[in-house]
């Protein structure tokens, strides 16, 4: 019985390890303008021992695929949009960032869909990528509904802002990710400074009418 309990334990935690230490490598090589690891030989074991079916399911109903970013490089851990409505001369008139939202709560669960929005846009662009190295028409469509699924969502999150809004004729949606900052160390700590612009798009009120 010991055996087979250090054997399991043995292949639960290579399987952490493994998992930790390549998408480490990955975030660390990405983050620094590096290539990925792309060796085909390499990315083919890993891919084999981590998502073969019997252990991609492992991994999720033991929850050995969550919380690797903990090892990360300056992971981005909040997403918010932030709406800026312009007058004709692209002045700025004002800056939502609220939404009309009155309470703490209130934001946070709004900020599920910028969090969602987010992931999306992640999987696409990575999308993008593979359709270069191997085309396919399914993923051609999946990418290109994405693209106007997520262009609809920044055109409705600022368009009740931009046409309350007096003397409006463009207002710019973006989306940030926050970049966490040692926030006990600093007296001032501003969200929107301490962020990176993911996707911003621009739309003019009359185009829209």
């Amino acid at each position: 019985m010991k055996k087979v309990l250090k054997t399991f334990l043995l292949i639960h935690f290579f399987i952490i390890i493994l998992s930790s230490t390549f998408l480490f490598l990955n975030s660390y090589l990405e983050f620094h303008h590096k290539t990925k690891i792309e060796n085909p030989v390499v990315n083919g074991t890993l891919d084999y021992i981590l998502n073969n079916p019997i252990i991609k399911n492992y991994r999720i109903l033991s929850g050995t695929n969550t919380g690797y970013g903990f090892y990360g490089i300056n992971v981005a851990t909040e997403k918010f949009f932030v709406v800026e409505v312009l007058d004709k001369d692209c002045n700025k008139i004002k800056e939502v960032t609220t939404f009309g939202l009155h309470k703490k709560n209130s934001l946070s669960r709004f900020q599920v869909l910028s969090s969602g929005i987010f992931n999306l846009i992640s999987e696409n662009r990575h999308r993008k990528k593979e359709l270069k190295k191997k085309p396919s028409k399914a993923l051609e469509a999946q990418a290109k509904f994405d693209d106007k699924y997520v262009d609809k969502i920044f055109k409705y999150v600022g368009l009740t802002a931009a046409k309350n809004t007096r003397n409006a004729a463009y207002y710019n949606v973006k989306l940030l990710a926050l970049h966490p900052k040692e926030i006990w160390k600093e007296e001032q700590y501003d969200q929107k400074t301490s962020a990176f612009i993911y996707k911003q798009i621009e739309y003019d009120l009359s185009q829209l009418k």
